[in-house]
Parts: C-alpha cells; structure tokens; sequence
C-alpha cells in the first residue's frame, strides 16, 4: 500500500526513482527500487545498499542534510508530506541536484518511514543558476551605470562621430557641469557638442575625432566649451568605437577652468601639465630651454633620486647649465646614458611629439642602482617655437625589479618544465591538482587515483617511494609546509628521492615553485618531477671513489674520521662504542723482502679481513700504510675484549715468497667511550698510546687504554 502511494507520488514527477528509509538516526535503508538504483549508476540493489551502508542519509550531500530534515520535518507522525531538493551523490562520486516529493509512513511492522519519489532536476537547477547570475550582472551594470550618470567627477557624453559630433546620450554629470538642461542644448546648439566648442578650438576637436577614426585608441584634449555662465576649459578624455557602419565619440570631460587661471606662466601654449601634476603630489621639474636651467620639486622626499644636489628648505633646486651638468654629475650607467642623451635632444627639438618619457639606471650612494622614470610636455610659444619642458620624475626601480624577477621566472619554469618528467599545478589553498596534461600524465604513470592533492601524493608515498624516503617525502610535500614556507618568503624547495618508476627504483627529484597569481589569493605550486636516476647513480659512484681507499675500498682517512665524528656527536646518552686502532706488525720487513707489490696485496688481504670481522653498521677505514681505524658501535667493553681477542688471532698469516717466510700479526690498541671519553680527539690519542702498549708488550697483542700507559707514540688526530 505503501509502496502504490509512493507510485502515485512519483507519478506526478519527472523520470527518477522511488526509496524509502526508516524514521530512524541515518534513515536505515527500506527499500529502492530499480530506477533508483540505476539513477545512481549502481547495477543491483544489493551494491547500492552496500556503497550507503544501508543509510539513505549517505546520498546526501553533507552540506543538504541538515535543511533536509527541516524540509521533512516531524518523522513520527504518519501521512506528514514534504518536498525538498538537495544533491544527491552517484556512485562514480559525482553529485546531481533531485527533487523529493515524499511522505510519513507506517511500514508492516509498525515502524514509521519515509518514503520518497526522487527526480533528476540538475538542468532547471544550472538554468535557474545561470538566470541568478545574469540577474546580478545586470544590477551590477545599472549600478555601475547610475555611477557614470551621476557619480563620476567627470561627465560622461556620447556623440555620433558626425561634423557636428551630435549628441547621443549626455550624463547628469555632464549638464551640471555646463549649467544646461538637455532641452537647452537641444533648443540653443542644435544638440550638437561641436558648436558648444569655442571656435577657435573646434578644429583641433575635430581633427582629434578624425585622428582617433583613423588609428582607434584613446586621445586626451584641452578646449574651451559653452556653460550657462560663459566658456569654461575642460579636459576632455575620449575614445572613438564603431557599432556596425557607424561610429561613436564616448568622452568623459573635468571642468579645468581653475587650473588653468592658475597657470599664466603655460598659457602661450595652452597647456596645464605642470599643474596637474602639481595637484596629483608628483615630484616635478621645469626645464627652460633658454636659460638652460632646470627646477627640481620634492628634492627633500627624492634625495636618492637627484644626487648631491644642495637642497633647500622648500625641497626645491635649481640645477643651472642643463642638461650638461647632469651627464656630469649623475652617475648614468653606459646602458642609460645616451638613451637619456637622445630623449633630452627630442625635448628641446619638440620634433617627433609633444610628449615624452624615458627610463634610465642611476647609480646612487653605495653602489645601489636606482631606475628613475622621466616624463614631461614640450611647450611652445606664440610662434610654435619649444621653449619649455615640463614634467615628473619617479622612481620606478620596484616595478622594474619585479618585471625583471617574472622573465627570471618565467625562464626558470621554462627551463624546468623542459627537463622534467612530468609537471603539473596545484592550488595549495584548497588542495586541489589543477586540469591539464601534466596532471593526467602523472596521475597515469604514477596510476594515482582521483582526489585532492593531499590524498594523491600520501597515495604516492605510500605505494610509490621507496622506505627509505617516506618520511622525508612526506615531510616535503605536506601542504601545510609548503604553504608556512610561502608566508616565510621562501618560494624554491627541493627533494631527491627513489620511487618505483615503469617497474624500477629510480632515483627521482622533486622541485616546487611556489607563487601567486596576479591579485588571486589563492597560494599555487608548480611541482617539476625529474628522472635524474642516471646522474645520481654517477654521483654516489664518484662519491663513494673520493670516500674510499683504492687499494682496500675501506673508507680512507678523511671520510672515515668524518664519519666517525658525527656518529660520536650524535650517541644516546647510555650508548657505548669502541675506537680501534690496529697496525700491522713487521709490514716494513716485509715491504723491503718481498717489495711494495706484494706489501700492497698484504695490505689488501688484512683489509678483506677485517671487513669481514666487523659489522656493516660499524666504521672500517685504512688512515695509511698499515694502519687502520675502526669504530665498532654498540659494544660493550666485556664483548670488546672478546672480539679484539678472536681479531688478533684471526689475522695471523704466513707470507711465503721463494724460500722465504714471514709471519705476520697485528697490534691493537682500542678505548671505550664514554667512559674514555665521548670526543674524538681524546679517544684517537688513548687507543693510540694502547696501540704502542701492545706493540711493546710483544706485538700480536691488544690492550684496553689505561691511564699508567706512557702517551710516547701519540699523534694528533688531524694530522692529515
């Protein structure tokens, strides 16, 4: 019965699938049926009720559950009716949007449900989306429309690029700044900009409009146009767009009527830059040709910048004999200066365009290099003539800085990417590997499966790296690390590694690039993967070479007390070791019967032997001649003796040569630590002396370092 009203439900809905859960904590599964389950990509019943774990909760989206049973509402009163919408998760992880129109019921054995009729609703969901964000593009616009008609400082006016520039939108702005009423200008200009415009201006207005025409782009005027109260002077900023076969002049105009009655001394001219950029704070300068001086502003806040300069109280200079005295006095780097040498000759010339600019390295104080941003106006007079300069100077060595540190980048990344094996991006702000060839490359070869960034590289360590450098692996890529190090300024790390590659242990490298792109706040990496299996094992080899004796292969003396040092500095407080010394006794005898061959090759057996006597963990070096040191760790001075007993009868040995015959032993002389001692110094110097000891008391002997032994043979350890 209940199952028929499910099925009415359901039949007033779009294609979905019926299923029903107990009113108990997780909604215990009752039942599904088959359109269900197969909605939710499963092949059978059972396979479903096994990925919930029988608990209809589980196929809902965690952030859904909670307004979900606020939708159900009172699950213990039988024949309660809701409708919901939330996401619901299919089996190949993926989420889509249904709805639930569903019901209280009360099952055979008495328990109450709730059984519910589900359809796919994800496409009306994207579209209702889309519609919302249309919706807020649209009030974002009429907002950022009200600003231009209203807000702005300057009024915004939009002409048909006809002769008249006839009006086609004008903003509010724009008629309080004139004083007119749109149906003024309609009635007394024939809503026309261009016969507001003082005659004696309308032609440069309107070759502008033809100019911008012509090439497209932005242009910035200076003209005198009719206001309710007389002409005033506006700066006019405007670009020229083309909808269809015909174009439009969009400007914005400030009214610079009092800026331009402050500046008489500009006025043969007609141009306003010195006090804008007075009014703007910028640090200014005024270059007049025929006097050939030049004015500094802000010197006081810009000393780096301009020199020796004296600099008065006002933080204004006057710098005479310009321009020959700066190439005089400024420390111009060789790649600025004749740069700087042609833009003050276009200047003066006002040949080639009224404005210009110009970028150039000064060296200052201490060496440093300042880059130092130049950029002025050429004004004439009545007859056309430059007669001055005006302008700013700024420093701009930040923004070079950084331009040059993004092409080192670029060229840096570059460079990795073209060695590396594979590369791929992440956003370590949310975890997430980012699309692209290189992420589906690693993940193929490295068969990692889908998930975050944290989930695939412990997938990695885990199954990939070998022992040996998961920790260190893990250590290195863990987010929180890389994203600590980011905040610390450090934007470069690195780990070499082994790790199963196409079925081998490889010897890999790891580099991450950290960075931020533009204003995102997101925190990215740009992690380069290289196989350097080949240089490495090139390295050990040499490695090991520079380590190791030629004759023997031991460690030779310099690797060896090394090795033996740091392993004294970092003992456990109740660890003991022995420091060994051992000498072969004789050898001289024999080097001088037999000659340094077969000295060499007594040398090279007694070596053998004593590899073989100790354990791979303990240190075995030849420090010259017939002379060896050994660090056996972990042994107590009872077992000590036992193996320095079993050591000098194991290296006795008879070298025959013709019909000559010599026995040879050895000597050793060893001291335990920590109770000789814990530095390496002290316990090179007593197993020494115990060596001479033994050799005293009548060679093929060992001795334990005492204090009555005579330090007579003692050399300084380092005396290599």
């Amino acid at each position: 019965g209940h199952r028929r009203a499910a099925a009415a439900i359901f039949a007033q809905m779009a294609p979905g699938g019926l299923i029903g859960g107990y009113c108990e904590e997780g909604f215990p599964l009752y039942f599904a049926n088959q359109e269900m389950v197969g909605l939710l990509g499963y092949q059978s019943f059972a396979e479903f009720s096994e990925a919930i774990r029988g608990r209809v909760i589980n196929t809902i989206h965690p952030d859904d559950r909670l307004r979900v049973m606020e939708d159900i509402g009172d699950t213990n009163k039988p024949g309660t009716e809701y409708m919901t919408t939330y996401r619901m998760m299919k089996k190949n992880g993926g989420w889509f949007w249904a709805l639930d129109k569903g019901k209280v019921v009360l099952t055979g054995d008495g328990r109450p449900a709730i059984i519910s009729a589900c359809a796919d609703i994800s496409e009306p969901m994207a579209a209702q989306k889309a519609l919302a964000e249309h919706n807020r593009v649209i009030i974002r616009q009429n907002q950022e429309l009200h600003f231009l008609n209203n807000e702005t400082p300057g009024g915004y006016h939009c002409c048909e690029n006809d002769r008249g520039l006839t009006f086609m939108y004008i903003s509010n702005r724009f008629l309080g700044i004139l004083g007119y009423s749109a149906e003024e200008i309609k009635a007394r200009f024939d809503n026309k900009m261009m016969n507001m415009i003082h005659p004696d201006d309308r032609e440069r207005v309107r070759a502008a409009a033809c100019q911008m025409e012509k090439n497209g782009g932005t242009t910035d005027l200076e003209y005198r146009i009719k206001g309710a109260d007389g002409y005033i002077w506006a700066a006019d900023q405007s670009r020229y767009i083309r909808e269809g076969s015909r174009g439009y002049v969009h400007g914005v105009v400030l009214d610079i009527t009092a800026l331009k009655q402050k500046e008489y001394e500009l006025w043969v001219s007609g141009k306003r830059t010195e006090s804008i950029l007075k009014q703007a704070g910028l640090n200014c300068w005024d270059w007049d040709f025929e006097k050939n001086t030049l004015v500094l502003t802000n010197v006081v806040q810009n000393v780096e910048m301009i020199g020796t300069y004296q600099c008065f109280r006002s933080g204004v200079v006057t710098v005479t004999d310009f321009p020959e005295r700066v190439f005089a006095d400024f420390c111009l780097q060789e790649s600025g200066r004749e740069r700087y040498r042609r833009f003050v000759e276009e200047v003066r010339s006002g040949e080639n365009c009224e404005s210009h600019t110009c970028e150039v390295p000064v060296r200052v104080r201490g060496g440093k290099t300042v880059w130092v941003r130049v950029g002025c106006e050429t004004i004439r007079d009545e007859e056309g003539r430059p007669v001055r300069a005006v302008g700013y100077y700024t420093d701009v060595t930040k923004q070079k800085n950084e331009a040059l540190c993004r092409e080192e980048q670029l060229k840096t990344l570059e460079l990795l990417r073209s060695q590396a094996t594979y590369d791929f991006q992440v956003n370590l702000t949310r975890d997430m590997i980012l699309s692209g060839e290189g992420r589906e490359k690693w993940m193929r070869e490295a068969d990692v499966p889908d998930g975050s960034y944290t989930e695939s590289v412990a997938y990695l360590n885990n199954n990939l790296v070998t022992p040996e450098f998961q920790a260190a692996a893990a250590k290195f890529m863990d987010r929180d690390r890389l994203l600590g190090l980011y905040r610390a300024g450090i934007y470069t790390d690195s780990l070499e590694y082994r790790r199963i590659y196409k079925n081998q242990v490889r010897w890999m490298k790891a580099v991450m690039y950290l960075m931020q792109i533009g204003d995102r706040p997101d925190v990215y990496s740009c992690i380069f993967v290289m196989d350097i299996d080949e240089q490495k094992s090139q390295e050990l080899k040499l490695r090991k070479l520079a380590a190791t004796d030629s004759l023997t292969g031991l460690y030779n003396r310099q690797s060896g007390v090394a090795r033996i040092r740091e392993y004294l500095c970092s003992m456990e407080e109740d660890e003991t070791a022995a420091l060994i010394m051992l000498d072969l006794d004789d050898f001289k005898v024999a080097n001088d019967v037999f000659g340094h061959a077969c000295g060499d090759r007594i040398i090279a057996e007694n070596a053998a032997k004593l590899k073989r006597l100790f354990r791979e963990k303990d240190v075995v070096c030849r420090i010259g001649g017939d002379e060896f040191l050994v660090l056996c760790k972990q042994i107590r001075q009872e077992d000590a003796d036992r193996k320095m007993d079993f050591i000098v009868r194991s290296m006795k040995s008879i070298c025959s040569h013709g019909d000559r015959e010599i026995l040879f032993s050895v000597s050793v002389g060893y001291a335990m630590t920590p109770d000789q001692g814990r530095d390496f110094d002290e316990l090179y110097r007593k197993a020494d002396i115990a060596l001479f000891a033994a050799k005293m008391d009548g060679k093929g002997r060992y001795k334990l370092y005492e204090p009555s032994m005579k330090a007579v043979r003692y050399e300084l350890a380092d005396r290599d």
